[in-house]
């Protein structure tokens, strides 16, 4: 279950106020314990009252600007999860190195090319932008050729993982 889905619901507040309220009536019987009178106690549950109230509504708000403030990061870490699997397929199958990484991160052609190629990877093919017209971009004698090759059969299959997560879903 997702984290954040369990911690919006009317019961996670529930609980939340619940707590509140054993945290006020804890308080009381702790002045009582201490041997304060009885009206020390009403006085203790009466002057804390308010916080279970005021505890459900700051994590209410909290929660609400922390997705306010999150909403882009699933996008960018749907486009880094991309990025690091491709380029694990780039390291495994090609045995780049650190100098070659560098020289591929150099190339604005390349960057343009890895950019379009998620492109196609969010949106699907077109006319414009497929696999391709991806694979032409690069001459036979260019050493981004070979990696440009990797990093489209790496999308390839991430488009089909992605195609059965999304049917496995459905069906469940």
């Amino acid at each position: 279950m997702n984290r954040r889905k369990a911690r919006s619901g009317p019961i996670y507040y529930v609980k939340v106020f619940l707590s509140g309220v054993a945290v006020v009536l804890f308080g009381g019987v702790t002045s009582v314990l201490f041997g304060w009178p009885m009206d020390r106690f009403i006085d203790t549950v009466r002057a804390l009252a308010y916080l279970p109230f005021l505890l459900v509504i700051l994590i209410f708000f909290y929660s609400r600007i922390g997705r306010v403030m999150n909403r882009g990061s699933e996008k960018q870490s749907e486009e880094t999860e991309f990025l690091i699997k491709t380029s694990d397929a780039v390291r495994t199958t090609l045995e780049y190195d650190k100098d070659m990484f560098e020289k591929l991160r150099a190339s604005e052609k390349f960057q343009t090319f890895y950019q379009d190629t998620y492109q196609v990877y969010q949106n699907g093919e077109s006319d414009t932008l497929n696999f391709d017209i991806l694979s032409k971009r690069f001459d036979e004698n260019e050493f981004e050729r070979d990696a440009s090759l990797v990093v489209i059969e790496s999308t390839k299959e991430l488009i089909e993982e992605k195609k059965t997560q999304t049917e496995d879903n459905e069906q469940a």
